[in-house]
């Protein structure tokens, strides 16, 4: 938003379970409902990676910049990814919005700000 070129460490295809924030809180509220002693995966159940992420961003900014490609950072983790499964057994929960959405909401957010 800044447009200065951002810094992905890696080559980018490093992928994460990102899971936007208001799917989180409704499944944290979920959970204190729930009249049992457990844990839950929350997630989106989905591998996306930086570079994906990257992208989309720039979908929406357009600003024309690409990334530089940084050193890996040692100890980093290739893939993470979660099953939501139980939660959505157990708590009635399932997340409702996309990665795409979940950008788009973001950036609206900081940019109307």
């Amino acid at each position: 938003m800044k447009k200065q070129q951002p810094t992905i460490f890696g080559d980018g295809s490093k992928t994460r379970d990102y899971t936007f924030v208001s799917d989180v809180v409704e499944a944290n509220i979920k959970a204190l409902a729930f009249d049992k002693s457990d844990y839950f995966n929350i997630s989106m159940g989905a591998k996306n990676s930086v570079i994906d992420v990257f992208n989309l961003i720039e979908e929406n900014l357009k600003t024309g910049l690409k990334p530089i490609f940084g050193v890996d950072r040692m100890g980093d983790a290739m893939h993470s990814s979660l099953d939501p499964a139980k939660a959505k057994e157990k708590l009635h929960w399932e997340p409702e919005t996309s990665l795409k959405q979940g950008i788009k909401k973001t950036l609206d957010f900081y940019l109307n700000k």
